[in-house]
């Protein structure tokens, strides 16, 4: 069911961004080029927790610290990735900045927003889990739709993790 959300989200939100132009869509390919497999790689602390949660040694403060570290080391090299492929190839460094910032805020967020979902469903269920991302996932999948922006894809990601940083602290 996620991939079917996921391909709506890209199919209309990347048509979306490419109709804004050929710069928009220079920005968007780069970013996610260095990106993508960053993001790949921060379900790693997410295996972690859920190893210590099985082995009865899961601490949520020291969970949180080490995410945190290795999430900074990622969006560090996600940085220096993109910014020096935008000066190689010379593209227009505010839509790339734009793009960047986004995935930046959204990694910090996914981040925080994973070890709540982890610990809520120690505490609660995780039928509770489940129905929380779904509802976030609608939620991401009409704003990425329906929102004529060439951001549109990034913004339905940050309010996804907005919201369910909200619900799990609530």
């Amino acid at each position: 069911v996620t991939a079917v959300f996921f391909m709506i989200v890209y199919l209309f939100g990347y048509k979306n961004a490419f109709q804004a132009g050929a710069e928009y869509i220079d920005a968007l390919n780069l970013v996610a080029l260095c990106t993508d497999a960053q993001w790949d790689t921060l379900g790693a602390f997410d295996t972690v927790a859920r190893v210590d949660i099985a082995k009865h040694r899961y601490e949520y403060k020291k969970e949180m610290k080490n995410a945190y570290l290795f999430t900074i080391i990622v969006m560090l090299t996600s940085i220096i990735m993109t910014l020096a492929l935008t000066w190689i190839n010379g593209y227009t460094i505010t839509i790339v900045l734009a793009y960047l910032a986004f995935q930046i805020v959204g990694m910090m967020l996914d981040t925080y927003s994973s070890i709540l979902s982890i610990y809520t469903q120690i505490e609660y269920s995780p039928k509770t889990n489940t129905i929380i991302q779904f509802s976030t996932l609608i939620v991401r999948t009409l704003i990425s739709t329906f929102l004529l922006s060439p951001f549109c894809t990034d913004i339905g990601q940050i309010v996804q993790s907005v919201i369910l940083i909200i619900i799990y602290l609530i």
